[in-house]
């Protein structure tokens, strides 16, 4: 191959291999963006960006409201994930302890004082 014929399919190898080139589905940030009307005004914000009206004004929500309104939405799902992280560590720890407690040949604490209520 000459030279060249290795210069182009370099260029190619690198440009299929770029992230963009990757991504089956890369939105730009103008895909985000919808066109509210509300009383004859025309907004340009996300989907989930309310507009209110505000006294005589009418407008999308602050900056600093919408994105707390987001954040809020981003810690209640943090907190549930982190309660589901805890519970199946604690069931984890259960199977392990069980496992262990067969595998040492007697049974699990909570079996006998089953067994044992009903001697």
């Amino acid at each position: 191959m000459t030279a060249r014929a290795l210069g182009v399919l370099a260029v190619a190898a690198a440009f299929l291999c770029s992230p963009r080139a990757l991504s089956a589905e890369e939105k730009s940030p103008h895909d985000y963006v919808t066109v509210k009307s509300q009383e004859g005004l025309t907004f340009n914000v996300p989907e989930d960006w309310p507009v209110e009206k505000r006294g005589s004004t009418v407008g999308p929500v602050p900056v600093e409201e919408y994105l707390a309104m987001k954040f809020a939405k981003v810690n209640e799902r943090i907190d549930a994930l982190e309660k589901r992280v805890s519970q199946l560590e604690s069931e984890e720890e259960k199977r392990k302890h069980a496992a262990r407690q067969k595998m040492l040949g007697s049974e699990p604490a909570v079996e006998k004082s089953s067994e044992e209520e009903k001697s």
